[in-house]
């Protein structure tokens, strides 16, 4: 299904939504069980057909499988999807952890964003020690712009092509070039959709500008701090100078400033962010990158411990079920050997034979959810482009590790357990 994603546009249109991500996720689960299945009677008889087959213990060993199919069947399937859980939670809090400075500056595109409404009287002060402050910095750089919003549709406003063109140059975007009526739309929200519709009430301010709007173009780059405004409407200059002249529209000033060390630089944000902070109504804001770094860093931090010692757990879940089920079925199998080791077969040859069925309850389900994992991470490198090649080959060893252990503690408990009374 993952691979389909490149190849068809139906799938790619299903999983659009959450429905068809559900759907699909649904479709896969039970599928997963009768690929099990179905599997594993061809392997099974693929196998017969092997002169190997009549090879040693082989025989009794794939006939013990084959006795007990269903219920292997369904154990291997629930230890694959419990697996599967593990190896892609590691991956995904990885994922997100790694992506903290990438999330950080889509939500707040410069490292300081000091927003200051019309009646703010405390514009002058703060600029001046937001100056004073970052100034000798290495790498400082500063940007201003202004915005038209009306308080009443305060989600939506509208930007000269001057002041996004000097806005998205401290974001080392390209500028760009409008004519009379065209309009640029750029999106309030990063990971959302994008939607070049113009809402209602700026079609209602375009046509007291005389304006006979058309769309050219759309961007995700934000020049805001998320959310502040749903769009905003990137105008021609001489369109602009037309709009400004509309009575109910209200600038906001935005001072924006770049260092290089704003994510080390703690001190300075704090400083600043208790010597001006926000408003409390609204008259002005200051939005800082490295504030919101630490915060969804140290968060992301404990998440990604926390996420990795639950997987720890439930690998030792997944090979705890497997013991669990060989222990409950332990008196009929070893009734099952009495019988077979009369006929002649040695305590070293039935312990070949357990070791074997062993290996495949716990090493298949590994390998099938190990084929899922990689085909998955294939997958998330290209949706969030970047490479999880390192975390996905660290945590495959690990778990490798992990696993092979167990089933040395697990064959070897349960062998000990199986010729306690069998002879």
């Amino acid at each position: 299904m993952m691979t389909l994603w490149y190849n068809t546009s139906f799938v790619r249109q299903i999983s659009d939504n959450g429905f068809g991500v559900l759907s699909l996720f649904i479709v896969f689960v039970i599928g997963l069980y009768f690929l099990y299945l179905q599997l594993s009677l061809f392997v099974l008889k693929l196998v017969q057909k092997q002169k190997r087959y009549f090879q040693k213990t082989n025989m009794l060993t794939i006939s013990g499988m084959k006795s007990q199919l269903r219920s292997n069947v369904k154990m291997m399937y629930l230890v694959s999807l419990l697996l599967m859980g593990t190896f892609f939670s590691i991956v995904g809090l990885y994922s997100a952890n790694a992506n903290v400075e990438q999330n950080t500056k889509a939500n707040y595109p410069y490292d300081y964003m000091y927003v200051s409404h019309s009646d703010n009287q405390h514009e002058s002060e703060h600029v001046g020690l937001l100056q004073q402050s970052l100034q000798d910095q290495v790498g400082y750089a500063s940007y201003k712009y202004d915005v038209l919003y009306n308080d009443e549709h305060g989600r939506q406003a509208i930007i000269s092509l001057s002041n996004y063109n000097t806005a998205i140059q401290g974001l080392g975007g390209e500028a760009i070039s409008l004519d009379k009526d065209e309009v640029y739309v750029i999106s309030g929200q990063p990971k959302e959709k994008m939607d070049q519709s113009i809402p209602d009430f700026i079609q209602t301010i375009f046509q007291q500008a005389k304006m006979t709007p058309r769309v050219v173009g759309g961007s995700n780059q934000n020049i805001m701090p998320a959310g502040y405004f749903n769009r905003l409407m990137v105008v021609s200059n001489r369109d602009y100078v037309g709009i400004e002249r509309i009575q109910g529209l209200n600038p906001i000033h935005v001072f924006a400033y770049n260092v290089d060390n704003w994510k080390e630089d703690v001190a300075t944000t704090r400083a600043l962010t208790d010597r001006i902070g926000f408003s409390e109504h609204g008259e002005f804001g200051l939005f800082s990158a490295g504030d919101l770094f630490s915060v969804e860093k140290n968060s992301k931090n404990l998440m990604f411990y926390v996420g990795f010692m639950l997987s720890l757990i439930f690998m030792i879940a997944a090979l705890s079920m497997i013991y669990f089920r060989l222990i409950t079925d332990l008196d009929k199998e070893r009734e099952k050997y009495k019988g077979i080791m009369k006929i002649g077969l040695s305590k070293k040859e039935l312990s070949s034979i357990v070791s074997g069925q062993l290996a495949v309850l716990i090493f298949v389900p590994f390998i099938v959810a190990s084929l899922l994992f990689f085909i998955g991470v294939a997958f998330l490198s290209e949706v969030i482009g970047g490479s999880l090649s390192s975390v996905t080959a660290a945590s495959f060893i690990i778990f490798l590790v992990i696993q092979c252990v167990g089933y040395l503690a697990v064959n070897n408990r349960y062998r000990r357990a199986l010729f306690k009374r069998l002879v």
